[in-house]
């Protein structure tokens, strides 16, 4: 009878203890990731948007639901239309990747994240197109590298990898928007 009860409350606490830890719900990869972000372009990221960051007259800032795989933030833009406004929704979706003071991490980073992105198939506006761009090595002396994807034909998507400095810390971020009233 000893024994069964160590059995049970040596199972109960084991079960105790899993159900504290908190995984995350869903794991993502960089494609997955980078398909998902494109999607949400679609409807505004509307089913992307958490909790608002940043509020500002001309922007709006809420934490993204969809995140980038070792990323220190991802954060939903919803910035205000103009008078004239084609129509289009100015939104973006937003990956601060990694922020550091040592150039050769961020450039390892950068380098690391546009094999992620590169020749990655996404489905944007009901067809499925290739990200794809040339790579370009950061140049420290410079302080900024940005490389813009093209996906298929469309000129309207664009994904934008970036490497800067702040004369600090070297920054690699990747944005996702739309041109608004770029013909396709």
């Amino acid at each position: 009878m000893k024994k069964l009860l160590i059995a049970i409350t040596l199972l109960i606490s084991s079960n105790v203890f899993k159900a504290q830890i908190k995984l995350p719900i869903k794991l993502v990869n960089a494609p997955n990731a980078l398909n998902e972000a494109i999607k949400g372009l679609a409807n505004e990221y509307a089913n992307a948007k958490g909790d608002a960051v940043l509020s500002a007259p001309q922007q709006t800032g809420y934490v993204s639901k969809i995140v980038w795989p070792e990323s220190e933030s991802n954060v939903v833009v919803t910035y205000a239309k103009g008078k004239g406004s084609s129509g289009f929704s100015n939104v973006s979706w937003q990956s601060t990747i990694k922020t550091t003071e040592s150039y050769a991490e961020a450039e390892k980073i950068f380098k690391k994240t546009f094999k992620q992105i590169d020749g990655a198939t996404v489905n944007y506006d009901g067809k499925n197109v290739k990200v794809k761009a040339d790579y370009e090595k950061p140049d420290e002396s410079i302080g900024f590298t940005t490389i813009v994807f093209e996906a298929g034909e469309d000129k309207k998507l664009q994904v934008l990898l970036e490497m800067k400095s702040d004369n600090i810390n070297w920054q690699v971020t990747l944005s996702i928007f739309e041109i608004p009233g770029t013909e396709q």
